[in-house]
């Protein structure tokens, strides 16, 4: 039983001479809570290593939300570089609002000709919720 753990927070991190251990109180918690390990990562000398530390998500907002805008001039790899920034600043929800950037069955002549596609778009949404 994990009692260093406060079921109110998103997640909690807990690094020591034992080891790592992440608790979230959801998918979304756990990737945010797992991000956040990555990034206390440092590189001494020739090593990798992660001091020892207790930390608590204490957002007071917790519904922490982006809104992306894909224009014609965007990629495919633009977009999820976005995506992953996004989780690294730990939002979330993201929305993503295609301007003529998304290919439709009826009415093709919204789109413009290298709109992404329908599979592109999910692959996005794949890209976030695995992201949490």
């Amino acid at each position: 039983m994990i009692n260093w753990y406060s079921k109110d927070k998103e997640y909690v991190l807990k690094v020591d001479e034992n080891g790592a251990a992440i608790v979230g109180k959801d998918y979304g918690g756990l990737m945010r809570g797992f991000i956040s390990l990555l990034m206390k990562i440092e590189y001494d000398d020739e090593y990798l290593k992660i001091k020892t530390v207790t930390e608590e998500s204490n957002y007071k907002i917790n519904n922490r939300m982006i809104h992306i805008c894909v224009f014609p001039e965007n990629d495919l790899y633009f977009i999820k570089k976005l995506i992953r920034l996004c989780a690294l600043c730990q939002y979330t929800h993201i929305v993503i609002e295609f301007w003529g950037t998304l290919q439709y069955d009826c009415l093709k002549e919204l789109a413009w000709p290298h709109a992404f596609t329908k599979a592109q778009a999910a692959e996005l949404i794949e890209e976030c919720r695995n992201l949490g």
